[in-house]
Formats: C-alpha cells, sequence, structure tokens
C-alpha cells in the first residue's frame, strides 16, 4: 500500500509481521487483520493552525481488503515531543481495530521517520483461535486467577494416545500432582514429568510438557477441572475441536495405581488404571 504526501507530510510504512524490537507496529501481533507483506502508514500533516496524524491499514482478514483509518486532529503545536505525546495519549485511549485501549502506544523518530510501537496484548473470547492455534476455552472475566487470565486447549493436531505414565511408575503416586483445580494442570504435569523413568513417548504429561505447537512451548496436561471443562466448553457447548467420544487423561493423580479421566461420550469423570492408553489433549494458560 503506497501513500504519497505533500511536502509538509510524513509517510512510514510499518511491517505487519516481526521485524526488529522498536522497528514498528506490530498489526498481526495486535490482532488487526494484515495480510502477509502489506503494510500499515501513518501521515503526519502540519499547518500553522492544525495537527493531523492518521494510521491507515487494509483490513483483510475482517474488510476484506478494505481502508481502515483512525485520525487524530488537534492543534498545532511546534514542540515535536508535545505532539507524539498528544498522539500516543489519543491512541492509547482509542480503540484501533485491535490496538486495545490503554495499551501504551509510544512514537519513535529516528533519522526523521515517524515509527510507532505499542506493547498492546490482544483480547480473547470463549471460541476464539488462541495464540497456539488451539480454542480459548475460559476467560477469567472476574480476574480470580492471580497466574493467568485465558486457557486455551491444543488444536486437533496436538492429540495423542499415551499411557498415564511409563512403565514401573504405572504402579507409582506421584507427590504433588494430586490437585483436581482449574489452573492445576500446569503444576501437575510439572510433578509427573520430573517423576525419573516417565517419557514423553509413553506418558501423557511428559509428552504435553515437552510439546512445542503454533510457536508456543508452553503447554501441560490438564487437571480434572479443566478436562471437565474442555468437554463441557469446546466439545458439549461450541461444538468444535475435533475431540473425541473416548476417554481422555487428566493430570490429576489418585493415587499408586489411577488417575482421573474423563469419558467423553456421557461426560464424566472416573479414575483409571494408568497403564490404560486414553487420549490427550494439551492444554496451555496465559
Amino acid at each position: 500500500m503506497t501513500e504519497r504526501f505533500n511536502a509538509n507530510q510524513e509517510e512510514v510504512g510499518i511491517s505487519s509481521s516481526g521485524g526488529p524490537a522498536g522497528s514498528g507496529l506490530d498489526l498481526t501481533a495486535l490482532g488487526v487483520g494484515v495480510g502477509s507483506g502489506q503494510t500499515a502508514s501513518f501521515q503526519e500533516n502540519n499547518s500553522s493552525l492544525n495537527f493531523e496524524f492518521t494510521l491507515r491499514w487494509e483490513d483483510v482478514a475482517q474488510n476484506l481488503g478494505r481502508l481502515q483509518e483512525k485520525k487524530y486532529l488537534g492543534e498545532f503545536v511546534d514542540d515535536m515531543e508535545m505532539r507524539d505525546k498528544m498522539v500516543e495519549d489519543y491512541l492509547s485511549s482509542n480503540l484501533v481495530n485491535g490496538i486495545v485501549a490503554g495499551a501504551g502506544v509510544s512514537i519513535n523518530r529516528a533519522s526523521g521517520i515517524v515509527t510507532v510501537s505499542s506493547n498492546s496484548t490482544k483480547t480473547y473470547k470463549v471460541g476464539d483461535t488462541g495464540p497456539g492455534g488451539g480454542i480459548i476455552f475460559f476467560v477469567d472475566r472476574f480476574d480470580e486467577y492471580a497466574n493467568f487470565t485465558y486457557l486455551e486447549v491444543g488444536p486437533v493436531s496436538t492429540e495423542v494416545t499415551r499411557t498415564w505414565a511409563t512403565g514401573v511408575n504405572q504402579t507409582a503416586a506421584v507427590a504433588g500432582a494430586d490437585s483436581k483445580a482449574l489452573g492445576a494442570g500446569l503444576q501437575n504435569t510439572i510433578d509427573i514429568a520430573a517423576q525419573a523413568g516417565n517419557v514423553a513417548a509413553t506418558c501423557a504429561a511428559v509428552y504435553c510438557d515437552t510439546l512445542t505447537s503454533g510457536g508456543q512451548s508452553d503447554w501441560y496436561l490438564p487437571s480434572l477441572a479443566e478436562i471437565k471443562m474442555v468437554w463441557e466448553v469446546v466439545k458439549l457447548n461450541l461444538g468444535v475441536g475435533g475431540l473425541g467420544d473416548g476417554y481422555y487423561w487428566s493430570s490429576s493423580d489418585v493415587g499408586s495405581n489411577s488417575a482421573f479421566s474423563y469419558l467423553f461420550l456421557y461426560g464424566i469423570m472416573t479414575d483409571s488404571t494408568k497403564s490404560n492408553t486414553y487420549y490427550v489433549r494439551p492444554i496451555r494458560r496465559f
């Protein structure tokens, strides 16, 4: 997208994909639908009376390539830093199709070129595609959990079958891995993975712990509450995700011989022998 401006205007192209830190506004990370190789632009237009700053981008994902824009128009101020502050405050308090209000937009000038960067974080709702390519199935709307806001279940490509533990560990309890609570699957997984002898090929938790998918490497085996929520929200209510009807392992240990699983056909939990081979669907929290 190329634009030409008058002599008293500046234009800068902003990469739609990642680049060097501070090199520009990463629109993809901010949830703005910009396709590969396309750019957004900023236009600064100064006169003796007015100061105008316009962000333009091509929203391919949501608006079929139509040009979108957000404009700031104010009284001209000769002090460049003050002008930048005015624009920063404006963009930080107004939604720009994916730029979250209050994101702290900042303007940097190098060699006379205007660039904009942002520390914005994309927000999600249940059913959205998450950063790891899976499905968001929980949003902490009331700030009840200190360590995470979202839970994401992995895409169908991450699903495998595994026993709960490897070899002799199938008859051994795992200290600390007995929590059934929402959010507890991560620590359960850490504890199971730390049990000597468990390996990814034959241990559900180690498989999840060592998985890299969708650019994310923080997957874990869900706790009983988490796998139950995957069944209820993703399979039962949303009807997506390619989840089966069989048993899915949780990371919640019962004792030396068994751990909790969840039967997706009927939506019931059971304690199952750790040597059973069941479905495994990783999740992550962030």
